[in-house]
């Protein structure tokens, strides 16, 4: 889903990232040098701009003495300007983090296909915000949108035209918590069609903001029943939506499903 773009030839993610001020944003792409045995993710910034002191404080490579747990595969590699919070970004979307290292161990124990096939991780946003808001969005899809969302997943989420992937493009980013707060309801509607959604989006920016909910601290939770006590909190998160934002936490017990998938597996 957008922002998020796949470059097909490349096999490269490209997508904006926040930068320290959490209101500025740089598109990166993020790729991996061929080779069955390449364990060096390269993290490249686009059309940098002038950096502040916090932003250039990590202009380096990051090893894995850094943010990448010590036990991961992967080395992530920043070429030209980088900083830890678009790193942290990064390591948050692809699961390199010590908890997840743990979770694909675990996993790849009880279905040796997997590591055998280099799977396991589950890709999820730069943030929690993006993975709620997107979980509400998902619920109760027309298996119509769904086939189509499927099909663009099938070489990556929205790719980039072949005329503009060696292009340097413009993405906007998703919208910040402060960012959708100052919105209108109507606004918003008649820009995105979000119809009974559009309420639920706007209440959790603004409760964010306002100190309410503090979801980014659902991070930390180490265990799925407290974590879905605090799930169950935030309006218009049903069951789906709830199996997805805790997949997204790291917990799998929970099956993300609707009507909708219902009717899909009826259809297979």
């Amino acid at each position: 889903m957008a922002p998020n773009s796949w470059i097909p030839s490349t096999k490269t993610l490209r997508r904006p990232l926040r930068l320290a001020d959490f209101s500025s944003s740089v598109v990166v792409s993020i790729s991996q040098p061929p080779g069955p045995s390449s364990t060096v993710l390269l993290l490249r910034v686009h059309r940098v701009p002038r950096l502040s002191s916090q932003d250039q404080q990590a202009i380096f490579v990051l090893s894995l003495s850094h943010s990448v747990c010590a036990q991961s595969k992967y080395k992530l590699v920043t070429e030209k300007h980088g900083n830890i919070l678009l790193q942290e970004q990064v390591i948050r979307m692809l699961r390199l983090s010590e908890r997840d290292e743990r979770n694909v161990k675990e996993f790849h124990k009880v279905h040796p296909e997997a590591k055998d096939r280099g799977f396991g991780r589950v890709f999820r946003s730069p943030s929690l915000f993006e993975d709620v808001v997107k979980s509400i969005l998902l619920c109760n899809c027309q298996l119509s949108s769904k086939r189509k969302k499927r099909r663009q997943e099938k070489d990556g989420a929205n790719p980039v035209p072949a005329e503009m992937e060696g292009e340097e493009v413009d993405l906007g980013n998703f919208p910040s918590p402060k960012e959708l707060a100052n919105l209108d309801a109507d606004y918003l509607q008649s820009k995105c069609k979000l119809g009974y959604r559009t309420n639920y989006i706007l209440k959790l920016a603004m409760e964010i903001e306002e100190g309410k909910l503090k979801i980014d601290g659902y991070e930390g939770v180490q265990d799925a029943a407290s974590c879905r006590i605090l799930i169950k909190g935030i309006s218009g998160v049903g069951s789906f939506a709830r199996a997805s934002v805790l997949m997204c936490l790291g917990f799998y017990d929970e099956v993300p499903w609707d009507s909708e998938t219902i009717k899909f597996l009826k259809h297979v």
